[in-house]
């Protein structure tokens, strides 16, 4: 089990092949107290050669002033092959009134998504999955969580959210999933973020325990190569 997202949706476009349109809009979607919606390029945008794909806030106009989510998404452009692989892209942007859309200008070239039998186009069917993170609904889940955040700074706070939005997903991994990298790697987000006045005992209490799941995994296998060692020294003793 991967990284689990605050909203997933699933977008199917009927007769894409046939489309003549230059963008294609989905429904709008709520996610972190705002709408958003998918827009996709059919024949790319700025990039020709390629389907763009393009994740966009709608309803700017009613957010409050100074508005901004700390989001983080991945896109997959379905393979309904199941013997072929998928094309996705990951992202983590900030947005605010500025900078209303992200997504990937070159997320599939069209070449590789018209192919016959290709599996990205099924009866003229195109598939889209979204899946969406925003830092924000962290805050609405752990409201005293940012009570003593220290940076003033503006790039600073965002490399903070940044940072936590990275260190959420690594402990959603599954234990199976989960590598001694992925633990030393969160240990140190936590103490960056801790050092920067965020209250994530919640996150220390995940991260002890996938510690403690991850510790169990080790000390099997460490056990397995005691017994084969032992099994290879006793034949070893036999071939002597």
């Amino acid at each position: 089990m991967g990284k689990q997202y605050e909203k997933k949706i699933t977008w199917t476009i009927k007769n894409f092949s046939s489309s003549n349109s230059e963008k294609i809009c989905s429904d709008q979607f709520v996610v972190g107290g705002c709408k958003w919606r998918l827009e996709v390029y059919p024949k790319g945008n700025a990039q020709s050669n390629y389907l763009s794909l393009i994740l966009v806030v709608t309803d700017s106009g009613a957010l409050p002033c100074g508005w901004r989510r700390h989001t983080k998404f991945r896109l997959t452009v379905v393979n309904q092959l199941p013997e072929k692989l998928s094309q996705v892209q990951e992202a983590q942007e900030l947005y605010d009134q500025k900078n209303l859309a992200w997504g990937f200008l070159a997320m599939l070239n069209l070449t590789k998504l018209h192919a016959k039998d290709g599996g990205f186009l099924v009866d003229g069917e195109l598939k889209i999955v979204a899946e969406v993170e925003s830092v924000e609904s962290l805050f609405k889940k752990h409201p005293n969580m940012a009570s003593k955040l220290c940076p003033k700074n503006s790039h600073l706070r965002t490399a903070c959210l940044n940072v936590l939005l990275s260190l959420t997903e690594i402990l959603c991994k599954s234990s199976q999933e989960l590598s001694n990298g992925d633990l030393a790697d969160a240990c140190s987000a936590l103490r960056y973020l801790t050092k920067a006045g965020l209250k994530l005992d919640w996150l220390e209490k995940k991260l002890k325990e996938a510690g403690e799941t991850r510790m169990q995994g080790i000390e099997e296998e460490l056990k397995d190569l005691k017994n084969k060692c032992s099994d290879m020294d006793a034949l070893l003793e036999f071939l002597r």
